[in-house]
């Protein structure tokens, strides 16, 4: 199994650093099953008005790839200080989701459940063209990388992934 811790802050770079980067992500996307837990902090600005939005999800997926795929994600998201349960899960080609007292079930292809699995796991794994100031140092046994990422190349890719979901970020920053 790859593993891989990222934090995002300004440090110095280095072309080591980003081949260690490329590197846990291609390993990662070879994985036949995962357990990630993902924390992300967002901050939206939209003319004179910020908002705050963060999301945590423990995701575990079983049998990626094949038509046997499990897929259970849950956590929170919070919005303007209001905190959303969430839970989702994908079995036999059906998507299950619950949030807000809301119950959600509906026919799944697994190639597109794939795609949005893939999105969610490497959301904190952007291609390494969007990074900068890239720097690697050692944790035990673990290596950690230190980056910050590009804020146009990141808004960009942030609104294609909320366009994917529904959301309009006309204006978003």
């Amino acid at each position: 199994a790859a593993a891989m811790a990222l934090t995002m802050t300004a440090c110095a770079g280095g072309a080591d650093a980003k081949a260690t980067y490329d590197n846990a992500t291609k390993k990662t996307s070879e994985l036949t099953s995962m357990d990630v837990t993902s924390a992300v902090n967002m901050q939206m600005t939209q003319g004179e008005n910020k908002t705050d939005m963060k999301m945590d999800l423990d995701m575990k997926i079983a049998d990626i790839n094949t038509d046997k795929m499990k897929y259970l994600a849950e956590g929170t998201t919070s919005v303007m200080g209001q905190n959303i349960d969430l839970s989702m899960y994908y079995e036999d080609g059906y998507y299950y989701m619950d949030s807000m007292g809301q119950k959600i079930k509906y026919a799944m292809d697994l190639d597109e459940m794939m795609k949005q699995i893939k999105q969610g796991t490497e959301s904190s794994s952007v291609d390494s063209s969007y990074l900068k100031d890239i720097t690697a140092k050692e944790d035990g046994d673990n290596k950690v990388l230190v980056f910050t990422v590009d804020a146009e190349k990141m808004d960009a890719y942030v609104k294609d992934l909320m366009a994917q979901v529904g959301t309009d970020l006309e204006g978003v920053t």
